[in-house]
């Protein structure tokens, strides 16, 4: 879980890579809470705002500051409908078993069935269609 002194440490890093961010809360569970206020108007999915979040998370990482991110109400409803594309993208390419997200996905655990995940998987078209669907969402599945 991430200490509360890593708090301001995401921020500031953040900010060293020229994101400008707001104020970053903990869940209950000491993770960083990606909120919308976080997010200061920033994109969620812009690229620039994702490569510093994991180049941020990376250095922390490399400081024995453990950061785990959870996500704020409004960002994770977003991820839910990204997910929801993603799936849908995957079963227009090729990979008609690839199931929808779990409806109650909360940022924590895998966002798909795992058993129908699974099958789907190992079906030929798989790489190819994930090829195209992964640049639906944010933070990837694989």
């Amino acid at each position: 879980t991430t200490s509360v002194a890593a708090v301001p440490d995401l921020g500031s890093c953040m900010q060293g890579k020229g994101i400008d961010v707001g104020a970053l809360d903990t869940d209950e569970e000491g993770r960083s809470l990606i909120t919308a206020a976080f997010l200061n108007g920033n994109d969620l999915g812009d690229p620039t705002l994702q490569d510093a979040l994991d180049a941020c998370i990376d250095e922390l990482d490399d400081l024995g500051i453990d950061v785990v991110i959870a996500y704020g109400a409004v960002v994770l409803e977003d991820l839910r409908g990204q997910l929801q594309a993603y799936a849908d993208c995957m079963r227009e390419h090729g990979v008609e078993e690839w199931p929808d997200p779990n409806p109650d996905f909360t940022g924590k655990e895998i966002p798909f069935p795992v058993v129908e995940m699974g099958v789907a998987l190992v079906d030929p078209d798989f790489g190819a269609a994930n090829d195209v669907c992964e640049p639906l969402v944010v933070f990837s599945p694989f």
